[in-house]
C-alpha cells in the first residue's frame, strides 16, 4: 500500500485533523442534549470527516 498523491494525502489528512478539534470543541462547549438537535456545529465537522476520508481513500493504491 502506498500514496500516489502526497499533496492530496497532506491535505486530507490536515482537514480530518481540524475536523476532530472542531467537533472536540462542539462537544465540550455544549450539552449532551444539543446532539439531539442539528446544528452547524456538530455536522460541519462530520463533513470534513467525510470529505477527509474520501480524499485519502482516493490518494492511497494498494497496487505496488
Amino acid at each position: 500500500m502506498y500514496i500516489t498523491n502526497k499533496p492530496m494525502a497532506i491535505s486530507s489528512v490536515i482537514i480530518l485533523g481540524l475536523s476532530l478539534i472542531m467537533l472536540i470543541i462542539a462537544m465540550f462547549e455544549s450539552s449532551l442534549l444539543a446532539w439531539l438537535a442539528p446544528e452547524p456545529r456538530f455536522y460541519i465537522p462530520t463533513l470534513g470527516f467525510v470529505i477527509g476520508a474520501f480524499l485519502l481513500s482516493c490518494c492511497i493504491s494498494k497496487e505496488e
